[in-house]
């Protein structure tokens, strides 16, 4: 039996081309629009997942069984090169030991980045069970990584991504305790400050992420550095193995 394929048609009446359930078909132009919606359908297979982010899409949520791919005009993103520690984190760190690891907990993670945010109704969350186990899938393929933040012996907080030769596309984060999702942001922007990464994908601008110092560039722009740092569709393994004392690290 086969399955509807849905394009979706720009302001020309033009194809912009369409995923079909077992086939990536990304050669297409992405269309700018105001709620960087671009394609609807397709499957969260790994391959289908990895081809979108080499081309500026991600899958954001599913509704009516049908996965949304979005592309947004502008990319908010960290520069991992111009990472500025504020002084009061800095003083927190030095009374209060916190540490890092990666891809220690990644289950944890995502299913704790699910969980309904503040004043947020359970029914509209965006990471449901479907796109948290595709995502677990790419954490065992290598593709998908996590930063945890600990203090003494429980992970307060952390994020979650996919590494693409050398660009981190995060996807989402959380903080059970205070400053515990900057936390990881700093620790994410050091580590790829060291890797000698360009840019850290944030996806969309919020007032949170400006003020840990993101900015917003062209669509153009961000599509040029991705496709330069991950044409290979190399995977990144050389992450710490050991937990790491943040202080240290924001050292380095």
């Amino acid at each position: 039996m086969s399955r509807c394929l849905i394009n979706l048609r720009d302001k020309n009446n033009q194809n912009s081309g369409y995923i079909g359930p077992d086939y990536p078909g990304f050669g297409y132009s992405i269309p700018d629009n105001a709620s960087g919606l671009v394609l609807l359908g397709g499957n969260l297979s790994i391959k289908n997942i990895i081809t979108a982010y080499t081309k500026g899409l991600f899958p954001w949520h599913i509704d009516n069984g049908l996965v949304h791919w979005y592309s947004p005009k502008k990319r908010c993103v960290f520069l991992p090169e111009k990472l500025h520690i504020p002084r009061r984190i800095t003083r927190t760190l030095k009374k209060t030991p916190i540490f890092v690891s990666i891809n220690k907990h990644f289950d944890h993670v995502i299913n704790c980045c699910a969980k309904p945010r503040t004043n947020q109704k359970s029914n509209q969350a965006w990471l449901t069970r479907p796109i948290i186990d595709a995502y677990i899938e790419l954490n065992k393929n290598g593709w998908a990584h996590s930063v945890e933040i600990w203090k003494d012996d429980d992970v307060i907080g952390g994020l979650y991504g996919i590494t693409i030769g050398r660009i981190f596309f995060a996807e989402s984060m959380y903080s059970d305790k205070s400053n515990a999702s900057k936390f990881a942001i700093y620790s994410l922007c050091k580590l790829t400050h060291i890797y000698d990464f360009p840019i850290i994908d944030c996806q969309v601008t919020s007032d949170h992420l400006k003020n840990m110092g993101a900015i917003e560039i062209p669509k153009n722009e961000f599509l040029t550095i991705v496709n330069r740092e991950c044409s290979n569709m190399n995977k990144f393994s050389k992450w710490p193995k050991n937990l790491i004392s943040l202080n240290k690290l924001l050292k380095l």
